[in-house]
């Protein structure tokens, strides 16, 4: 399910960004869509610094800021790990969809840990997937 929805934005950022690049006037600077969460080394310093003091705000925001702006999976994993362990709903919605693609039976089974406890945190839509696949244990 998280591949299908992906996927459709990856293309439109793959047909978007020429076409993007295309209609501007000569010397001016490329428009990017992720531009608003860009953070500088000293902004992240100090997320890194609240979020493992138990902020799940900044640990959503460097989470966010590595899996979009960086495209860094293994520090976007690590950072809604925090948030998760922190009590961010989203952050644990989000560490599901990370883990739940992994090959290995066991962190499926904790992939569900998190969307469970997505869903008790009230984040509706993890309410919903976890209608949607049940009680069955991952293989």
């Amino acid at each position: 399910m998280r591949v299908v929805v992906l996927r459709p934005f990856l293309v439109f950022l793959a047909c978007a960004a020429p076409c993007i690049a295309w209609a501007q006037k000569p010397g001016e600077q490329p428009i990017r869509l992720s531009a608003d969460l860009d953070l500088t080394d000293a902004q992240q310093k100090q997320l890194e610094a609240e979020a493992l003091r138990g902020s799940p705000e900044a640990a959503r925001t460097l989470a966010t800021f590595h899996f979009i702006v960086r495209i860094d999976r293994d520090a976007s994993l690590r950072w809604y790990t925090v948030g998760a362990e922190n009590g961010d709903a989203s952050c644990q919605y989000s560490l599901y969809h990370l883990l739940e693609v992994e090959p290995d039976p066991n962190t499926k089974i904790r992939a569900r840990f998190w969307l469970r406890k997505a869903a008790d945190g009230g984040l509706s839509y993890a309410k919903d997937e976890l209608k949607l696949i049940g009680s069955e244990v991952p293989h």
